[in-house]
């Protein structure tokens, strides 16, 4: 196709040689990359991509007010938007400016204070609760992402044998669409005794191996 396309619109263009025109012919079930998302419909992009998702914005951020405009946004979708203070940034001199920043959206009428309240709090919270994340667990296609970090410092003493197979057996009921990554740290100060990857749970035997280096 590339060298196709390259003929069309630009003639004058060097002939493309190599690998890039030579890609052999993939399997015809591999060729549609969004086949696992199932979806059939426009409607079931919403429901796959806008539903289950929570984005952080920008206090400040104007464009942050597009994602509680239902009258702009296709099926009439409201975005989850959750504020971010940026606390830190260059730009945040003042951490008690910040909601003062967000609350400008209503000042200026992108938003009403019922959107405020979401921005401010209720997205948040209902992202952070166990509700929304147990909810969200019973989709076939949704996977939780497990950061699993194992103190080996010489505090634990013999507990670390316990907290060992605690993490080994977390690490062997990893759900088939969850995603996690292990760490092992000790006594040292910024570095870890071993650290893996983030691996899907159908490489849950790396962690396993990563996790038997280190027995006490």
């Amino acid at each position: 196709m590339l060298a196709e396309l390259i003929a069309k619109y630009g003639p004058e263009t060097r002939p493309a040689q190599g690998g890039l025109t030579d890609r052999p012919a993939e399997p015809a079930d591999m060729i549609d990359e969004w086949a696992a998302c199932g979806i059939e419909t426009a409607e079931d992009i919403k429901r796959r991509f806008v539903d289950p998702f929570y984005f952080g914005c920008e206090a400040d951020d104007p464009m942050t007010s597009l994602a509680f405009n239902t009258k702009v946004n296709p099926f009439g979708a409201e975005l989850h938007a959750m504020i971010g203070s940026d606390i830190s940034h260059w730009d945040v001199p003042d951490m008690a400016e910040v909601l003062e920043e967000a609350w400008e959206m209503v000042d200026h009428g992108w938003i009403d204070e019922a959107a405020f309240k979401k921005f401010t709090f209720e997205n948040p919270a209902k992202f952070y609760t166990k509700t929304s994340w147990g909810q969200a667990g019973k989709d076939p296609l949704v996977g939780t992402a497990w950061l699993i970090a194992l103190d080996a410092s010489s505090a634990m003493g013999a507990r670390y044998a316990d907290a060992r197979e605690v993490a080994n057996q977390f690490i062997g009921a990893l759900a088939p669409n969850d995603i996690a990554k292990l760490i092992i740290f000790d006594d040292r100060l910024n570095t870890y005794t071993a650290a893996s990857q983030w691996v899907p749970a159908a490489q849950k035997a790396t962690l396993v191996s990563l996790l038997q280096r280190f027995p006490a």
